[in-house]
């Protein structure tokens, strides 16, 4: 494991170095270069430390983690100096809280999902209601403070991961997955309200758009219709008898979710909703907001099969690919070393992740399990979401690619992550299926 994370991080010091290659001709005069090879040191030792840290100890301490974690976000929000709101300073060097907070978060509500779960009376409705509120506050506070400073992408891990770990909880399905229709209601209507946001006015666009009396009562009626046609259907097709109550409470929950994404669309910022609307169309703002997508593709397609070679890349030597040592560090591989090289890094990216799900399979307790699991989401998170972004199939969110971005807090954070996953790994002694933790 700690070979893997050295090979990608020497990449992405290959390729930090070569998009200011046309500034510091030297490797080592870019200063850059230097400290992202003093963080893949720092990660390494942080690796070997933690690996030998039996996990079951962070359970004692897991609240005062948490806490801590919250204390930290909040003294960025409001009391320390920062970098554009997300970094403090540290003599020299700037450091992101937030990306400790996540492994603060993973610790905590790992520790919660564990006990819930050796609770006998979790079968009962009001004990999973009450748990999901309480673990839904646990994630919500992390996530408000982050998305405020403003970093919607690191935020949005923290509700991927409870979410996740929700549905490996292993009861009160059908409760779960209202919840999990009302939240995915809530971002399609945040999408649609952002998308058509300008375009419908007058008494239908507040009707539609609006979060008053008539939004109300034209969802309720909608749903009441809904509920009719849908039962009707599905007993004149197939003679099912469901319940009229069930299928009206599912469309009462994906109405209510469109309603309140008002309210979230209302707190975004505007350079938030302009990466929402670049992505639906990006060609809508060719030099503004669509700019970095649309480089971003030109130099993944220019680089074809075997690349243009390392400090090669035009895209790069133009300065058109913006970000390159960070959010667009993919792109960049992709220019100068193809499709076999960013393949290369995507195989390197996907071992890991099998061997962190590997290790959540073989966990010996729920605890384990959880802390892996949760591990596995927030690496698979970054990767997605920034290949994704790199190829215009996802928003921008400014989300690095794991180990190869330039940028210390989350590489030293990541192999805090990795270090606590292999002593996970190294107790997993007896092979259990996933069924074993949430049937």
């Amino acid at each position: 494991m700690i070979c893997l994370i050295f090979v990608l991080g020497t990449v992405g010091v290959l390729f930090i170095y070569s998009a200011f290659s046309t500034e510091h001709s030297a490797f080592l005069e870019n200063p850059m270069v230097v400290k992202q090879i003093i963080f893949i040191l720092i990660g390494i030792i942080m690796i070997a430390v933690f690996s030998h840290i039996d996990y079951s100890l962070y359970r004692r301490m897991a609240v005062f983690v948490y806490l801590f974690s919250i204390l930290l976000l909040l003294g960025t929000a409001y009391v320390f100096p920062t970098v554009k709101g997300r970094w403090i300073r540290i003599g020299f060097l700037s450091v992101q809280p937030s990306e400790f907070a996540k492994i603060a978060f993973i610790i905590y509500i790992s520790n919660l999902f564990r006990n819930y779960f050796m609770d006998r009376s979790k079968g009962y409705i009001i004990n999973l209601t009450l748990f999901i509120l309480k673990t839904g506050l646990v994630t919500l506070i992390p996530f408000y403070l982050v998305f405020s400073q403003p970093d919607l992408g690191t935020a949005m891990v923290f509700p991927g991961i409870w979410l996740v770990l929700m549905i490996f909880l292993g009861t009160g399905q059908r409760l779960i997955g209202g919840l999990l229709l009302f939240l995915l209601s809530s971002a399609g209507g945040m999408f649609l309200r952002i998308a058509v946001e300008g375009s419908i006015s007058g008494i239908w666009g507040n009707i539609f758009l609006g979060s008053g009396l008539w939004t109300v009562l034209l969802f309720v009626f909608a749903s009441i219709l809904l509920t009719m046609f849908l039962f009707l259907l599905m007993r004149f097709l197939t003679g099912s008898t469901l319940s009229v109550l069930t299928v009206w409470i599912m469309f009462i929950l994906f109405f209510s979710g469109i309603y309140i994404s008002g309210a979230v669309v209302s707190v975004i910022k505007p350079y938030q909703k302009n990466r929402i609307r670049t992505f639906i169309d990006p060609y809508s703002d060719i030099r503004g907001s669509g700019w970095n997508v649309i480089q971003s593709k030109i130099s993944i397609g220019s680089g074809g099969f075997s690349g243009k070679g390392l400090t090669k890349g035009t895209q790069n030597r133009l300065n058109f690919l913006p970000e390159r040592h960070t959010d667009f560090i993919f792109s960049l591989i992709s220019e100068e070393w193809g499709f076999r090289g960013s393949l290369f890094v995507l195989l390197l990216q996907g071992i890991i992740l099998f061997f962190i799900s590997m290790t959540a399979l073989r966990a010996t307790d729920v605890y384990g399990f959880y802390l892996s699991l949760s591990i596995l989401l927030v690496l698979l998170f970054h990767t997605f979401m920034n290949v994704g972004m790199n190829m215009g199939i996802l928003p921008v969110t400014g989300i690095p690619l794991p180990f190869v971005s330039y940028g210390g807090s989350f590489f030293i954070s990541g192999s805090i992550l990795i270090g606590i996953n292999l002593n996970v790994h190294s107790q997993g002694a007896t092979i259990k299926s996933v069924g074993a933790y949430w049937k």
